[in-house]
């Protein structure tokens, strides 16, 4: 008797802290550079930091459906510093900042996670990369499952403020 519910209370804490904690930037970086972007002659420099955007709009955004308000929200779930990691791939120089004049350069936001029906009860989770040039900054927002598998993509212009 014992030991089988020693068993029971072993499995029911197993299925309540042993979840994954899914690292969605991570996975949307991966999806970025396995499927987005191509070959490239130089090397795009990404800064190693997930950054913790407060406000951002680019036509992906109205895309979506998600407001001002629900980007002001961005990364309160992340409360420690995330690092890409980026394994052998030469595409990329690795910054810790950024520099004037190291175009191109690549950033990563923190998720954004937005309660799509209250009633359902299901999350969206939204990441968004940006690509940063001299003239024109071009972002990718990417809405993933609660598993951390992209649902679908926008490839868009950063508005910014209106």
């Amino acid at each position: 008797m014992k030991t089988k519910l020693s068993i029971s209370i072993l499995i029911c804490c197993l299925s309540l802290y042993g979840q994954e904690n899914v690292d969605f930037e991570q996975k949307a970086f991966e999806f970025y550079k396995d499927s987005i972007i191509n070959k490239t002659s130089s090397k795009i420099n990404l800064v190693v930091k997930v950054q913790d955007y407060n406000y951002w709009k680019s036509d992906c955004t109205e895309k979506f459906m998600l407001k001002w308000q629900d980007t002001m929200v961005g990364g309160t779930d992340n409360l420690e510093v995330k690092n890409i990691i980026l394994s052998n791939d030469n595409r990329f120089k690795l910054i810790n900042k950024f520099k004037k004049g190291d175009y191109p350069r690549t950033f990563v936001i923190a998720n954004l996670k937005k309660n799509k029906n209250q009633n359902q009860n299901q999350n969206q989770n939204f990441v968004t990369i940006v690509e940063s040039y001299k003239d024109e900054v071009i972002n990718y927002l990417f809405e993933m499952d609660i598993y951390g598998k992209v649902k679908s993509w926008c490839k868009g212009k950063w508005i910014g403020e209106n």
